[in-house]
């Protein structure tokens, strides 16, 4: 064999084996990376919400067979609980090393949490749903990996509607009021027997009341409180008084008997129960209450749709999204590992195991793909890219305010006007 023929041999094997190593580190740094992996036996602690602790094994039994010197203990929390006693933890510096983030949360707790590497964040941008960028990342970092997506759509009764000769469910707000109208019954003395749709008042009777009038909200361009500014821009724009007046007159003339609309009221059974009963045609909620309706009704024939729109809609599609994520402490010692293991869990190849674990929408695009096939699915996914978060620095605080603007309402205790002029300085105090 000639010298030059020798010298291109031993060119080409040494470049297949150059490419074949970068093939196998990108392997390796798509499920994790241990930048800084310890010798010494280390536990990392995790803190969840909803999913139980087999939920998590195969994945933590995967990443420990690649470390055998790392524990990962993970513990359940109730909702109640957990993020006050987060909070608690993370302040006396003795809190876990990763802990679930909710979508509206890194406004206010983005100084509790750990930056990514950018190996992670590298891996977040090729592979996840762009739509939650605005609620991971904060001064360009990322601070938490979504574990998932869900936002709020319409849930419908296939034979309800199918009685009355609507054979797909309502696209516009014109049409669904006339679907509410044809849906409803009366017995004849008057009362209520079957609601055309869940909506109207508070959360009282209403699974997710502010959420749906948050949507009403950003559908009418408006939102409850700048993030720039934290200030309420009905306070001082009137165009954003009337927007947020219309929609708060909107969703309240469901739940008015002196309206045509007219549909619902606190004398129903709670809007969950009532469709899994048969006794409301239509509800608004989350992909999370897919499987809790199907173990409730098993032989219900309930559909999924998007969210209605406004005839000659102005500000676009939109819906409010309502997931989780993980994130790592600031307070950790080991926030490389705990980076390190988010990312293996979220990979390509351990991620699936728990989307098909939980049944929840996949944060990740290529997984999202695939849920698609599932007609329950589909409406969530197409309106993927519409979400949007809502500023707030206390959830539940929040609720408490727009229950009592659409109470007082209801009530004739204040006109619309005079209900979001009471809400707006209850609500500039939240982010005081």
């Amino acid at each position: 064999m000639s010298r030059a023929k020798l010298l291109i041999l031993i060119g080409g094997g040494a470049l297949l084996f150059l490419l074949l190593l970068i093939v196998v580190i990108a392997m390796f740094s798509s499920r994790g990376t241990a930048p800084s992996l310890p010798t010494e036996k280390v536990t990392l602690q995790f803190w969840g919400l909803f999913d139980d602790n087999d939920v998590y094994q195969p994945i933590i039994d995967a990443y420990q067979k690649l470390h055998p010197n790392v524990t990962i203990e993970y513990r359940k929390f109730l909702w109640d609980d957990y993020e006050s006693s987060l909070i608690n933890a993370l302040a006396a510096r003795r809190g876990p090393d990763i802990l679930m983030v909710h979508n509206s949360w890194l406004p206010k707790h983005a100084d509790k949490l750990a930056p990514a590497p950018q190996t992670v964040s590298s891996a977040y941008e090729a592979g996840f749903l762009h739509a939650t960028r605005r609620d991971v990342t904060s001064g360009g970092k990322l601070y938490v990996l979504p574990l998932f997506i869900d936002n709020l759509a319409l849930f419908y009764n296939r034979d309800i509607l199918a009685q009355e000769g609507f054979s797909n469910p309502p696209l516009t707000w014109g049409q669904f009021k006339e679907y509410v109208n044809a849906l409803k019954r009366f017995s004849p003395d008057g009362i209520l027997t079957r609601s055309g749709a869940a909506l109207g008042s508070s959360s009282k009777s209403i699974n997710r009341a502010s959420d749906i009038l948050l949507f009403l909200f950003f559908q009418n361009g408006v939102q409850p409180l700048n993030p720039q500014t934290r200030t309420v821009p009905w306070k001082a724009d009137p165009q954003a008084l009337d927007r947020a007046k219309n929609a708060l007159l909107f969703y309240t003339s469901f739940a008015d008997p002196s309206q045509q609309v007219y549909t619902w009221n606190d004398k129903q059974l709670y809007s969950i129960d009532a469709f899994f009963s048969g006794k409301v045609a239509m509800m608004f909620n989350y992909a999370y209450n897919i499987p809790v309706i199907k173990s409730k009704a098993p032989y219900l024939n309930f559909g999924v749709a998007s969210l209605p729109v406004k005839e000659g809609d102005s500000y676009g599609r939109v819906t409010i999204g309502n997931y989780w994520g993980a994130g790592v402490s600031n307070a950790s010692k080991q926030q490389p590992l705990a980076w390190d293991f988010l990312q293996f869990m979220t990979s390509a190849q351990e991620y699936p195991l728990y989307i098909a674990a939980t049944g929840r929408l996949s944060a990740r695009v290529d997984a999202l793909e695939k849920q698609k096939d599932d007609p329950l699915f589909k409406p969530f996914i197409d309106q993927s890219d519409f979400m949007v978060t809502p500023y707030q620095q206390d959830e539940r605080k929040m609720q408490d305010i727009f229950d009592e603007m659409i109470t007082s309402v209801n009530a004739r205790i204040a006109s619309p006007e005079q209900a979001l002029r009471k809400a707006q300085d209850r609500l500039e105090l939240l982010v005081q």
